[in-house]
């Protein structure tokens, strides 16, 4: 089951802006997802989303129209995907492999932790108007936790990335190879085992040599997701994802980010 699509169309964000969360069958999140977007320095633009996590086996999906050369979101929506539109979607991100090079290892605590157990997930990557998908990162986390004092038991994380080249077969584009991975990294932040909450990060960061910029001197994306699960009391989780720009293209790319199951 996929949700009203509900659009929210934005001159300029400045600051956190809180958008209108969407409403499916009472596994709507506790709030509203959060944007941001601000110019760093010089040319550097970075937009910024604070997505609660929804309940239950779900997912929220956004679609943010960004414009890098004015650093700002010309319209956002957002998806509540259930049921056969979660499933499709997982589909979807299985059949996208990551970079082998680039599919950092596993990280965690062993055990049978026992307890409530989950696992959830991000999705970070931006696409071009064809829909092409240029940069991507997505990580995992799974914990278990004792429901009576929230201690966590055990927790597992990974992630990996994947970009677009400009090389099909045997044949190289003669003006560069496309995207390049630079580095890529997963793995704790805050808390664990022992604690009543638990935090994992992952991040990519990429350079481009191709079509659009024969020089390789252009553009750059960095991309951070980080997934936090506050296992205390009624128990708080949500996910942090952004993307920054080192470039300012005259091109309206979308911004996918997506927490959930």
């Amino acid at each position: 089951m996929r949700s009203p699509r509900i659009i929210v169309v934005i001159a300029l964000l400045s600051g956190w802006t809180i958008l209108a969360a969407p409403s499916a069958g009472g596994t709507e999140p506790s709030s509203a997802p959060q944007l941001s977007a601000e110019v760093l320095d010089g040319d550097v633009c970075e937009f910024e989303a604070r997505i609660p996590m929804p309940a239950g086996e779900s997912g929220l999906l956004g679609a943010i129209q960004i414009d890098p050369e004015s650093c700002e979101v010309t319209e956002a929506s957002w998806d509540l995907l259930e049921g056969a539109a979660l499933t499709a979607y997982q589909n979807e991100l299985a059949a996208d492999p990551s970079d082998p090079l680039a599919t950092n290892p596993s990280y965690g605590t062993s055990g049978s932790g026992g307890g409530s157990c989950f696992t959830k997930r991000t999705e970070n990557n931006i696409t071009d108007p064809p829909g092409i998908k240029l940069t991507r990162i997505h990580t995992s986390l799974s914990w278990c936790y004792n429901f009576v004092n929230g201690i966590i038991t055990s927790f597992n994380g990974s992630g990996g990335t994947s970009h677009h080249t400009e090389t099909v077969g045997p044949f190289t584009n003669p003006l560069g190879s496309g995207w390049r991975l630079l580095s890529s990294s997963h793995g704790v932040v805050t808390g664990g085992a022992g604690e009543q909450y638990v935090g994992t990060r992952g991040e990519g960061d990429w350079d481009y040599k191709g079509t659009f910029d024969p020089s390789g001197t252009l553009y750059r994306n960095f991309h951070g997701s980080t997934i936090v699960a506050n296992t205390y009391g009624a128990g708080v989780w949500w996910c942090e994802l952004s993307v920054r720009m080192d470039h300012r293209p005259a091109l309206l790319w979308t911004w996918n980010p997506y927490c959930g199951s």
